[in-house]
């Protein structure tokens, strides 16, 4: 199924990041919040993903941007879903 999310993901959003977009600005990842987090999943927590997250700016991630977080930015996702359960 992952697979098909990031094949879906690389149609959608092409070969771009958000490191190659014009929103190459710094995310604060003290303000990403989450959802889907399932506990018996732990520590994988694959279902979990970012609803909501600023750029250091304060400007809010737009849903595109959100969804793209997970392909360009992993583990500094985890690492923010990690600190965000404890």
């Amino acid at each position: 199924m992952k697979k098909n999310i990031l094949a879906e993901n690389m149609r959608r959003f092409g070969t771009k990041n958000l490191h190659e977009t014009e929103s190459s600005k710094e995310i604060n990842w003290r303000t990403a919040k989450f959802e889907d987090i399932d506990p018996k999943d732990h520590p994988d927590y694959s279902d979990a993903y970012v609803s909501y997250a600023e750029y250091t700016d304060g400007t809010p991630l737009t849903d595109e941007e959100l969804d793209q977080l997970m392909y360009t930015h992993k583990d500094e996702v985890y690492d923010a879903l990690w600190n965000y359960l404890h």
